[in-house]
């Protein structure tokens, strides 16, 4: 397991170019088979990273990759 950090993006103007905020799709594209995911979020969405998992979902169903994922949910789902 390695952190990645997000690279700048050439095409960000230069003042957001070290920015650590990416889109659903760029961060999707920074995690590799077999990586281990933490969220965070309450219980019935509320602050979950929605696009994030919807982006994750379309990248596998389209490639067929990241596979073998762990998810760490740091708040229980479903009804309390």
């Amino acid at each position: 397991m390695s952190l990645i950090q997000p690279k700048p993006h050439p095409g960000k103007p230069k003042s957001d170019r070290n920015s650590k905020v990416v889109s659903a799709k760029e961060a999707v594209a920074l995690i590799g088979n077999g990586d281990f995911l933490a969220i965070q979020g309450s219980a019935g969405g509320v602050g979950e990273p929605t696009a994030v998992i919807r982006a994750l979902r379309e990248c596998f169903l389209r490639e067929g990759k990241p596979r073998n994922l762990t998810l760490c949910h740091a708040t229980g789902l479903g009804k309390a």
